[in-house]
């Protein structure tokens, strides 16, 4: 692809920022559902600084700090129904990221690809966060929350692959990390949206996280190319090299090596996926036929699950 340079690393940057908006839906509930303070409004004797919960309370003895609207637990009076009801919609997220890891990753290896993958995954992921602000109750409330986690699922990975694609091996590592910085700079944007509309409703904090991933998606699509490996794997070698021209051209630079090595490492690869190569579930069984990946893949899940229980 020639040369690294400014125009490969803007678009590899470009699309790490996917992992921002990525970031602030996974972190977004911890001020969207937090639980707020509250106070005794001094007409009740029975109100003291010493409750502990004001769920025995009169209703007219306390009253939140901060408007009700602030917070869906003080919005739809959940902080007396039950911690289970409370955690329902953050659960609900997490048990779509789960279910979108199993389901998605076998589209994006087969059917989608990568870039259509990256597109449907954050244009599901900012719908869902827009008709969350519309909310009408805690039911729908962590049914989209399922939806936004479910479609989010794949960000991460998309976005890694296209990006480290776009650079050759040097810079690789290093387009990688600038993912996780754009992640951290994600959660970090959610303190300062929530310090904004500390006294507004928290359906703002959906609207503005979720509207500009919208458009970002926009730009996802008119500038980002499908991955040249998943195009080979698929048969579509002159697709890939298009596509790799493409990468190359944005720092003014040409191919002119012959590409005869390239379709000689994936004849073979083409026979042997002849048979199932379209299969939904061709990537799972490649997998299950090769011991070594199986092994690697049991230690990156221990290690996962082991930093996920730590963290």
């Amino acid at each position: 692809m020639g040369t690294i340079g400014a125009g490969q690393l803007l678009k590899a940057v470009l699309l790490a920022f996917a992992w921002a908006f990525d970031a602030q839906q996974v972190f977004i509930s911890v001020f969207t559902d937090a639980e707020p303070l509250w106070h005794c409004t001094g007409t009740d004797a029975s109100c003291s600084p010493a409750t502990a919960s004001p769920c025995a309370l009169p209703a007219s003895a306390w009253a939140w700090d901060r408007p009700a609207v602030t917070s869906v637990v003080s919005e739809w009076s959940l902080k007396c129904a039950g911690a289970a009801l409370v955690s329902l919609p953050a659960s609900s997220f997490f048990a779509g990221c789960l279910a979108g890891g199993f389901l998605l990753t076998t589209l994006a290896d087969s059917l989608l690809g990568r870039r259509k993958m990256l597109l449907t995954s954050i244009v599901s992921m900012s719908v869902a966060g827009v008709l969350t602000a519309f909310s009408p109750n805690v039911w729908a409330y962590a049914a989209l929350r399922f939806v936004s986690g479910f479609a989010r699922s794949m960000v991460g990975t998309c976005t890694m692959v296209l990006s480290t694609e776009l650079v050759g091996k040097k810079w690789r590592d290093t387009v990688c990390v600038a993912g996780f910085f754009c992640f951290t700079l994600g959660f970090l944007s959610l303190p300062a949206l929530a310090n904004t509309f500390r006294d507004a409703s928290w359906r703002n904090m959906y609207l503005w996280t979720s509207v500009p991933s919208l458009c970002y998606s926009i730009l996802i699509y008119l500038l980002v190319q499908e991955s040249p490996r998943w195009l080979l794997v698929r048969g579509r070698k002159q697709d890939a090299i298009e596509t790799l021209q493409q990468i190359a051209s944005l720092n003014g630079n040409g191919i002119t090596s012959s590409f005869s090595m390239l379709h000689a490492c994936t004849m073979q690869e083409d026979l042997a996926g002849a048979s199932g190569s379209d299969s939904v579930f061709a990537t799972l069984r490649s997998m299950w036929e090769r011991p070594w990946a199986l092994r690697r893949l049991a230690a990156i899940m221990t290690t996962s699950f082991g930093v996920g229980t730590v963290y």
